[in-house]
């Protein structure tokens, strides 16, 4: 069966596509630390200029928590990449293409929109085979009778462009003179979708669109196209990726306002602060070191903070929060960090949800790897991203000390097992170290040591 044009447009505006573009750009610029949010989004708008600079003072100082989060999950994802096969000339060509920088740059934005895709494919032009990630807003649709099939993917990426006008003012006189030439910068959407509903993949692209969900008529078609590799993390009930940080991006707001308040105070009154009486000549003199000058009778007094307890009790509550949410290490967000069972519970679910991205991206580099190996003439070979061994290398060595205290594991045993973690230790070394500590003292030793009155 044909793709159906009209179809596809039908369902791409009843989705809202252009709401969830925006949706998508939002929490891509809060796992990259670029976003700040409006005035009164978050928090109530400043009610005069004083207290607009303080807010402004306030949000040039806010960090979002998106690269701490993103860095933190990514150098437990991505260890090692690693292909089999016997092919050196394959293996040279997967040298060239540096998939660990290909995974590198396919993760992230799968973290935050959770769909991540890739092509092998020549570019027009160039027969020089390649991998590339699909860039820009990325969205599968399905068949329209079963939600879970997926038959295509749809592409969009907003490019800018310049162009040149003629006279602003054309049937008048004006400064530029008449004719004046006036720059404007224009954007435009490109869009692609693939479709392999019927047979070989077919790709059509649309450019210089005013809105992604306006296809038009008269696309570019590209038959027997290349067929994009992706995976999806998670879908909705119905079939569109949800990400975990886009997931937990109204916690993430949450928090951020909570923080902004505490960092508003400071801004608005570095307390004690001095309240005296008199006339406020100038409203806008407010913040850090600024008495507080009021019209009423009464001597000056130096006024105490209110109490702000609760507000960062909440921080640290919304903390936990995040990071149950996304699954990160226990302690992670510099709140309370838990302990026992619930610290142990916290790291296993984060190794867990490491190891579940490497394999997902082990199963997309495995395909575009295939698709590659087939453009250059080779068998295809597996790939495996192994999660990194720190977090795991950590709690392995907590659990040797923590065995050796409980006198359930001998020194030699524990002093062979952390061997590994330092190396500057030798062999010998290690074996002087562990005898030492395990001699047993002579009785002349003893009875001369004691004679002495000690060491």
């Amino acid at each position: 069966m044909a793709i159906d044009l009209n179809e596809i447009l039908k369902r791409l505006q009843l989705r809202a596509l252009t709401d969830r573009i925006t949706t998508t750009e939002e929490a891509l610029d809060i796992a990259q630390g670029l976003w700040l949010p409006d005035d009164d989004l978050l928090l109530p708008k400043p009610a005069n200029a004083a207290r607009q600079k303080a807010w402004d003072r306030a949000k040039r100082q806010m960090q979002s928590l998106g690269p701490r989060i993103m860095e933190t999950k990514m150098n437990s994802i991505l260890g090692d990449v690693t292909w089999g096969g016997d092919s050196q000339a394959l293996d040279a060509r997967l040298e060239d293409v540096d998939l660990r920088s290909l995974a590198a740059r396919l993760l992230p934005p799968y973290l935050v929109t959770g769909v991540m895709a890739g092509l092998a494919h020549t570019i027009p032009g160039d027969t020089t085979p390649r991998i590339t990630r699909l860039g820009g807003y990325l969205e599968p649709y399905t068949h329209p009778d079963d939600v879970d099939l997926i038959t295509g993917l749809y592409q969009a990426w907003q490019t800018t462009r310049e162009v040149t006008t003629g006279s602003m003012y054309a049937d008048q006189s004006n400064a530029f003179g008449d004719g004046a030439q006036v720059r404007r910068y224009l954007s435009r959407w490109t869009v692609r979708v693939w479709d392999w509903s019927d047979g070989p993949t077919v790709m059509r692209e649309w450019t210089n669109l005013k809105d992604p969900s306006f296809l038009g008529m008269n696309p570019d078609v590209l038959e027997n196209a290349p067929t994009p590799r992706f995976r999806v993390r998670r879908m909705s009930h119905d079939g569109l990726p949800l990400g975990e940080v886009m997931s937990a991006t109204p916690q993430l707001k949450a928090l951020w306002a909570t923080e902004a308040r505490l960092l508003l105070s400071e801004e608005l009154a570095a307390f004690p602060q001095l309240k005296v009486k008199g006339e406020w000549d100038d409203g806008n003199v407010i913040g850090p070191g600024e008495p507080l000058v009021v019209d009423k009778d009464g001597d000056a007094e130096w006024m105490s903070p209110g109490a702000l307890d609760e507000l960062r009790q909440q921080k640290d509550s919304r903390s936990e929060r995040v990071r149950d949410d996304l699954s990160l290490p226990g302690g992670f967000l510099g709140g309370q960090t838990p302990s026992g069972e619930a610290f142990k519970e916290a790291n296993i679910r984060f190794r867990q949800n490491a190891e579940g991205y490497a394999r997902d991206g082990s199963g997309l580099l495995t395909e575009l790897v295939d698709d590659y190996a087939a453009l250059v003439g080779a068998k295809p070979v597996p790939v495996s991203i192994s999660p990194s061994k720190s977090y795991d290398e950590a709690a392995r060595v907590q659990t040797i000390i923590n065995l050796y205290d409980k006198n359930l594991l001998p020194l030699q045993v524990a002093a062979n097992e952390l061997q590994p973690f330092f190396p500057t230790w030798s062999d010998s070394e290690l074996q002087l170290w562990v005898d030492a500590q395990t001699a047993r003292v002579s009785v002349a030793d003893f009875n001369n040591l004691t004679a002495s009155g000690g060491p």
